[in-house]
């Protein structure tokens, strides 16, 4: 009798695993588009609906300059960015769109004049770009620690969400202020841990004392447009790791109602996966990642859940990241930039009909 009802849990438990980890099919045709040869990188999408696609790696530092391909008017567009005049050096990463029309950077020294007064030292200042002055403005009025992410804002950008840390990554809060600690707990008993907890605990490894082990990760927040939402990817299966054995973590992604503080967990089992990008309608997430045996692609997850809808794998090489960049050009189809050789010197700028893919779902 013991051996027949270990059978039947086996065959129950490959069952359950059969209904949760997707099979890979043959991916969306991916329509190429036509565009200047170049490395593209990030897709932005604006609320007016159009795109821009970040041209370079980075704002250059010689020339302070960040150049945008917009998509519906087949031109590049140019911004320049101006120096800190305490900075030797002005540095602006991290682009974001934020949701009042403007274009969003984290704003750092690199290097200082020895005759001028020092900046802010070892930080990183949130800052807006201003389309009509052409001037950049300090959203957030505190410095923040530079191993913080790009935020993500609430409609009314009262409020918004940021990553913060590495392998000992947390997600704060983020005001006009500065920021400040979320405490929500993720998991249940002995794996679970409150995203506060990681600001302690980093703390501490400043001082000496390793707690690592004791807190996950979690990253990659995503406020959705209409506000209802809070997405990101948080790992309880590191908790009693240290090291860079935190870095293969397998994530869950969960919904945070902002009103309630409630959690929803959506979709779990994913590794490698990275920034997460609402549908206009907030309905949808894209998403790369690893789930099961199929790597390096592009996903879709409705935000009630259910199984995640493959899109496509990666680039035509064997290089990370297989996307550079991803987005929604409306509710139906996604832009994405995904790189043609080992440098990523060159990339092509693909798009996807998902409109199929989301009414199945439906």
């Amino acid at each position: 009798m013991a051996i027949k009802r270990i059978l039947e849990l086996g065959i129950v438990l490959i069952a359950v695993l059969a209904a949760c980890v997707p099979i890979q099919e043959p991916g969306l045709p991916a329509q190429q588009l036509s565009v200047p040869p170049g490395h593209y990188d990030d897709v932005l999408r604006f609320p007016d609906g159009s795109i821009f696609l970040a041209y370079g790696r980075e704002p250059s530092y010689e020339t302070q300059m960040a150049r945008y391909y917009v998509l519906s008017e087949e031109r590049f567009i140019d911004i320049h960015l101006p120096d800190d005049p305490r900075c030797r050096r002005t540095e602006f990463t991290a682009a974001t769109v934020q949701p009042n029309g403007h274009l969003g950077f984290s704003m750092e020294c690199g290097g200082y004049w020895p005759d001028r007064p020092l900046g802010p030292d070892g930080a990183r200042l949130i800052v807006a770009y201003d389309w009509e002055t052409g001037t950049i403005e300090q959203i957030v009025e505190e410095p923040l620690p530079t191993d913080t992410g790009r935020p993500s804002w609430n409609p009314e950008m009262t409020r918004g969400v940021m990553s913060y840390g590495g392998l000992l990554g947390t997600i704060t809060w983020i005001t006009p202020t500065g920021m400040e600690p979320m405490t929500i707990t993720i998991g249940t008993g002995e794996q679970s841990w409150s995203l506060a907890e990681n600001l302690v605990v980093m703390e501490d490894y400043r001082h000496g004392n390793d707690r690592t082990t004791e807190v996950g990760i979690a990253r990659n927040p995503a406020w959705s447009p209409d506000g209802r939402y809070i997405a990101f990817w948080a790992s309880t299966n590191v908790i009693g790791r240290s090291g860079m054995s935190r870095a293969r973590g397998i994530y869950n992604l969960y919904l945070l109602d902002p009103e309630t503080m409630k959690l929803h967990p959506i979709l779990e089992g994913v590794q490698n996966m990275t920034l997460l990008s609402w549908s206009p309608d907030s309905q949808w997430l894209a998403f790369t990642g690893d789930i099961g045996s199929t790597k390096d692609s592009l996903w879709l997850i409705s935000a009630d859940g259910g199984i995640p809808q493959f899109v496509d794998k990666g680039g035509n090489i064997d290089s990370y990241p297989d996307f550079n960049g991803w987005n929604w050009l409306n509710n139906r189809e996604i832009i994405a930039t995904r790189c043609l050789d080992s440098n990523c010197d060159q990339a092509e700028v693909v798009k996807y009909d998902v409109n199929e893919v989301v009414n199945s779902a439906q």
